[in-house]
């Protein structure tokens, strides 16, 4: 997964058009009444496929898949992840 400069999702190489990263995240972490942002269900299949910690996700009305992790982890190690994140390392 990746962004463009303007901020728009980039999954397996391809350019999701109308997307953008700030929507994405905040779907993350908060509901909505609203339909979902442009690419959530393949920002949310991303996710899933580089095992991200469900801890991260704070939106308790999503229905998320097995495939993101559950895990307990400390705030250090979530600052390190989301760093990585940011940074694009794995």
């Amino acid at each position: 997964m990746h962004w463009t400069p303007k901020g728009e999702f980039i999954y397996k190489g391809k350019n999701v058009k109308n997307s953008n990263a700030l929507d994405l995240i905040k779907s993350l972490q908060t509901p909505s009444n609203k339909p979902h942002p442009q690419g959530f269900d393949m920002f949310l299949q991303g996710l899933s496929e580089m095992n991200f910690p469900k801890s991260f996700i704070k939106n308790s009305s999503l229905k998320l898949e097995s495939g993101i992790k559950k895990e307990e982890t400390s705030p250090r190690d979530e600052n390190a992840l989301m760093q990585n994140q940011v940074n694009g390392s794995p």
